[in-house]
């Protein structure tokens, strides 16, 4: 009796350790491709087998994201593309709703759509919420917020001075650079200590 109940557990056991070999091999091989591309076949493979995996859905966030990023110019099939990727981020954080670097990818999709104010507010407040002292999403969030500034809260403001004030030097330098693309690199010559900045500001 207890051989005829375990038989068929431990093929699906055996089936479900199959699927999941097969959809993270294929989440690897679509990784691999030099250019990754929404009708990517590996990612196709990975998401017929795969049953509501957040990899899966965050690959293909991904690559609708590169998707809009190649059509730029022509922004009525670029922002579909970015509609679609949101939606994919948002299918891949309700499975992994404590994983903070998919809330940050969905904040970088969100300030590329010039999302409302209420929707970036609310979105840079989960990931501060989240991991208020990850250092590793340092880079992209504080440009995502140097982008973003007039619709962020003053608390949210507060909060990147601050954070602002202790990155590397590296760092520091790689987030002028970017505010200079969009015009805002005086409001880190304005809001930082003189000091930790003056070899920027004055070049």
């Amino acid at each position: 009796m207890v051989r005829r109940v375990l038989v068929p557990v431990l093929a699906l056991l055996s089936v479900l350790a199959l699927q999941l070999i097969l959809v993270s091999a294929s989440l690897g091989l679509a990784k691999s491709t030099d250019d990754l591309a929404v009708d990517n076949t590996w990612l196709q493979i990975a998401k017929v087998l795969s049953f509501s995996n957040p990899d899966v859905f965050a690959l293909e966030a991904q690559a609708l994201r590169s998707s809009a990023a190649a059509n730029w110019d022509s922004q009525n099939i670029a922002q579909p593309y970015l509609e679609q990727s949101l939606a994919a981020w948002q299918q891949a954080i309700s499975l992994r709703p404590q994983w903070p670097y998919y809330q940050l990818a969905a904040l970088d999709v969100e300030v590329l759509m010039n999302a409302d104010t209420d929707a970036i507010q609310q979105r840079f407040q989960q990931i501060i919420t989240l991991a208020p002292n990850e250092r590793g999403m340092d880079k992209a969030l504080l440009e995502l917020a140097l982008f973003s500034w007039p619709k962020l809260l003053q608390s949210q403001k507060d909060w990147v001075i601050t954070r602002l004030k202790i990155v590397p030097r590296g760092t520091l330098e790689m987030l002028y650079r970017s505010a200079k693309t969009v015009g805002r690199e005086q409001l880190l010559c304005t809001l930082l200590p003189w000091s930790k900045v003056k070899s920027l500001c004055l070049t």
